[in-house]
């Protein structure tokens, strides 16, 4: 078993390769660190494992706008790692929206998406699953752009373009 050298800062066993200039500006030189000083150079005080930074960066990214992996359906991300819509993608969806509220089930939206030539990110055709995951109530939050609200009044408060007065009649349609 390969022996890690001591960390450069108080001469324990080191845990992590800390980025002297971060990667995210181009830095490729590392330093041996505890996890201890690991955590005291990014600031926080009694981190001292990977995945609790890990987290911390995470969370600022997505703090920042910025994409933390596979974006979602619908989505792309530009060269700076911040979401934006994939417009092809999103014209799916709407499409599969609108079958839908026509009342077409799963499998047969899934076959019309086929038929009109419109396929996954991978070039293969959308499952019933693909299709279903679209169509769930977190993924129709997510893609509200495709779904215009309308403003009948501002004591009714908004209704969404399938009828629905609030999100919770939404998911029972």
């Amino acid at each position: 078993m390969k022996t890690r050298p001591a960390c450069i800062n108080c001469g324990l066993p080191s845990e992590h390769d800390h980025h002297v200039v971060p990667r995210s500006l181009g830095g490729v030189a590392t330093v041996p660190l505890c996890g201890a000083c690991h955590g005291k150079a990014h600031g926080h005080r009694g981190m001292h494992s990977i995945s609790s930074l890990t987290r911390r960066a995470l969370d600022a990214k997505r703090a920042r706008g910025e994409s933390t992996g596979e974006p979602p359906y619908g989505f792309a991300t530009d060269s700076h790692g911040r979401l934006m819509v994939n417009d092809g993608e999103a014209a799916t969806i709407s499409r599969a929206l609108e079958l839908q509220r026509a009342g077409v089930s799963v499998r047969k939206i899934a076959a019309a998406l086929t038929a009109e030539g419109r396929v996954s990110r991978n070039g293969q055709p959308h499952s019933a699953t693909a299709v279903f995951r679209m169509l769930r109530l977190k993924e129709r939050e997510a893609h509200r752009m495709y779904q215009p609200l309308r403003v009948v009044t501002a004591d009714h408060g908004p209704l969404f373009a399938d009828g629905a007065t609030d999100s919770r009649e939404r998911g029972s349609r």
